[in-house]
């Protein structure tokens, strides 16, 4: 197999450059926040799915990525820091 056939486009590089820019404003942002540190754990609580989910689509899709790809690795973390809060409130409730 070709080596060269692995590496990782360079289409993901600006996806990859202004998800980590958001990331790093919304987790400065919410560290500011005065409310105990309840923002800035959704926040980082929100990295780890977000990740994930990019891990899988690089691995799924190296040397081609389709728009549609390029533009969940932009914006998944958007979502994610909107989506789990109520994720967590609907499902934390039944942990207890």
């Amino acid at each position: 197999m070709n080596p060269k056939g692995r590496r990782i486009s360079e289409a993901y590089r600006s996806p990859l450059r202004d998800s980590l820019i958001l990331e790093a404003f919304f987790i400065f942002v919410c560290s500011l926040a005065l409310d105990g540190g309840v923002m800035l754990r959704y926040s980082l609580f929100a990295l780890a799915p977000t990740w994930l989910l990019i891990l899988l689509i690089v691995v799924r899709r190296p040397a081609e990525p389709t728009p549609l790809d390029l533009k969940v690795v932009r914006f998944t973390y958007l979502a994610m820091w909107v989506l789990l809060p109520g994720i967590s409130a609907l499902v934390f409730p039944l942990v207890d």
